[in-house]
């Protein structure tokens, strides 16, 4: 697991955040882009630095379009 929450675990796994709800159970996936290149690893290490993992990995989950 790269980064944790009280709510979320987030693995980045070949440019592919996957999330993990702790209290459904439920995971989704998503990814990002910058400049065209991907750069989900660098942009969440980056926000998760610079505003917590609590703050971070709630405004990342938003990002989620299908929890399965």
């Amino acid at each position: 697991m790269d980064y944790e929450s009280s709510e979320y675990e987030c693995d980045i796994w070949q440019g592919t955040a996957v999330m993990t709800c702790k209290a459904t159970g439920k995971a989704g996936a998503f990814g990002l882009k910058h400049n065209g290149r991907v750069a989900t690893a660098r942009l969440i290490k980056a926000d998760v630095d610079k505003y917590g993992a609590e703050k971070a990995l709630r405004v990342y989950a938003k990002l989620v379009d299908n929890w399965q």
